[in-house]
């Protein structure tokens, strides 16, 4: 599964949209969360705030299923 995540206030969101679309439209399995109220480098924001905080724990979260997938 293509898992991804992208931020509203990031200059790649629409790519990020048409890019799971078009695997989509594939057939392909696609997970894309969009996190509100962030901008693209949220993981530099990880002390100060707690949104950036647990968007970076979601990439983690998506990151251990890609690697421990079986």
């Amino acid at each position: 599964m293509f898992s991804s995540q992208a931020c509203h206030f990031d200059p790649l969101l629409d790519d990020s949209i048409m890019f799971a679309k078009k695997l989509k439209k594939l057939n392909k399995p696609v997970n894309l969360k969009v996190y509100d109220s962030l901008p693209h480098g949220f993981l530099n924001f990880f002390d100060a705030s707690t949104e950036a905080r647990q968007a970076t724990y979601g990439c983690l979260e998506s990151i251990k299923s890609v690697l421990l997938k079986e």
